[in-house]
């Protein structure tokens, strides 16, 4: 499915955002938003690869990611960490189904 290496890099990129402490210049938001934005269709396609029918959270979450994909990184760096911080806790969701899966 996605090998050891890059959950590590979505760990440690969610642990720079998500962390209490987190408070990410402008520079880490852009570079963090992108990799998770080029994160988010990939694991949006492994979803529904292994789920035939997504229940409602995982469609819900399917959604928010496909809007946030789409929406541009606002130019003041507030509102710039705000959405920062949903990419990660929508990568967050997205990884917690594929967990799930893989537990019997």
């Amino acid at each position: 499915m996605l090998d050891r290496l890059y959950l590590d890099s979505f760990y440690r990129d969610l642990t720079a955002v998500l962390h209490e402490n987190a408070a990410p210049t402008a520079e880490e938001i852009g570079k963090l938003a992108a990799r998770l934005r080029g994160a988010l269709m990939p694991l949006v396609a492994i979803v529904l690869e292994h789920h035939d029918q997504p229940g409602k959270a995982a469609l819900g979450t399917i959604t928010r990611a496909r809007a946030l994909q789409e929406q541009a990184l606002p130019g003041d760096l507030l509102p710039a960490r705000a959405h920062l911080h949903q990419l990660a806790m929508v990568t967050q969701d997205l990884l917690t189904f594929l967990r799930r899966e893989d537990t019997p």
